[in-house]
């Protein structure tokens, strides 16, 4: 599948002095697609780093939500943060700060 942003990273390929490729956007558009195929046909090597990492906050030590978990599960995220005033843990992928820690991600 061709795209016309393809042949616009091309050019910052070839640009000498070029600085890192930060690439934004809606969900679900095609951005690790082409950065993926731009990899694969005009490098040797490379490294697509993915920051899509979704963050619950929460007022109090009461985590029962759900919501959290279903998005993980509905967009394939490897996990998840949750920030409350419980301590720090790890369970079903989701990571808990405790708030006083939140300046940690």
């Amino acid at each position: 599948m061709k795209r016309k942003i393809y042949n616009e990273l091309v050019k910052w390929k070839n640009k000498s002095g070029r600085m890192p490729l930060i690439v934004n956007g809606a969900r679900q558009v095609g951005k690790s697609y082409i950065l993926q195929e731009l990899g694969k046909l005009e490098f040797d090597n490379y490294i697509i780093v993915n920051l899509d990492i979704p963050v619950e906050v929460k007022a109090g030590v009461r985590i029962r939500s759900k919501s959290l978990g279903i998005f993980m599960e509905k967009y394939k995220c490897p996990y998840g943060i949750r920030i409350s005033k419980k301590n720090f843990g790890f369970e079903n992928g989701i990571k808990s700060l405790p708030l006083y820690a939140a300046f940690c991600i």
